[in-house]
Order: structure tokens, then C-alpha cells, then sequence
């Protein structure tokens, strides 16, 4: 598979990332709306493995399609611009962090078929929650 995914042909490679943005967001405004402290700050947020996954599967435009809608949805909620950047930021690093790991990892595969890829993407997990967490997301 190709690192811009399956999303072949010119009509695909823009609703695929328009698609990815879509649920990105509504998981996030689920995730704070279950489980918030401050009205931004969550244990859980499904869009991360969201981001993750776009980043393995679309590449460059899933991760960029999560930014914004990372950006967007944090700014809706909490209408701080800095708070936006950073939280968009961190979150970004993660996924493009994770999924680069994960795909190294398994080499170029998707599929988590061999137990050797299962690990791969807990340890690109973890790598990516990591990062996330220094950079204060």
C-alpha cells in the first residue's frame, strides 16, 4: 500500500481526509463531552487512536486532517488560541510519532496478522502517549 493509502484517484484523495476530520472531531467532542475536567481536559480520547490509524493507513493527509480538526475542536471548546496550538501540537507529535513507529515497525505492513505487529503498535502507543504527555497535551 502506498503511503497516501487507499484513497485512490483525485476524488479520494480529498474525501478521504475530509472523512478522517469528520470523525475525528465528533470522537472528540464525544471524549470531552463523557469525561472532562476544565471543559478541554480528558481521559478519554478516542481521537488518538483515530489520528494514529489515519497516520498508518492515508499517511501525511490523515495526520494533517486530525490537526485540524484537533485545533478546531479544541478551540471550540475552550476558545483559547494557545491552548488550541499546544493541545493540537502535542497531539499531532503522537500520532505522527506513533504511526511512523508502527510502520517501521511492521514493516510497511497495516494488518496486525503477526504477533510481532501487535507489539509494534503497542510500543508505538506508548512512544506516542509519551510524547504527548511531555509536551503537556
Amino acid at each position: 500500500m502506498s503511503p497516501s493509502g487507499p484513497a485512490r484517484g483525485p476524488v479520494g484523495a480529498y474525501l478521504a481526509p475530509i472523512g478522517i476530520a469528520l470523525v475525528h472531531a465528533a470522537t472528540g467532542v464525544a471524549g470531552l463531552y463523557f469525561g472532562n475536567l476544565a471543559g478541554a481536559v480528558t481521559l478519554f480520547w478516542p481521537p488518538s487512536g483515530i489520528a494514529i490509524a489515519a497516520g498508518v493507513i492515508f499517511g501525511l493527509p490523515g495526520i494533517l486532517a486530525c490537526a485540524i480538526s484537533n485545533f478546531v475542536v479544541n478551540l471550540a471548546t475552550t476558545g483559547s488560541l494557545g491552548f488550541s496550538l499546544a493541545a493540537c501540537l502535542a497531539n499531532t507529535a503522537e500520532a505522527s510519532l506513533a504511526s511512523t513507529v508502527f510502520r517501521r515497525s511492521a514493516e510497511g505492513r497495516v494488518g496486525l496478522a503477526r504477533p510481532h505487529d501487535a507489539g509494534a503498535l503497542f510500543v508505538a502507543g506508548a512512544i506516542g502517549a509519551l510524547v504527548a504527555a511531555l509536551v503537556g497535551s
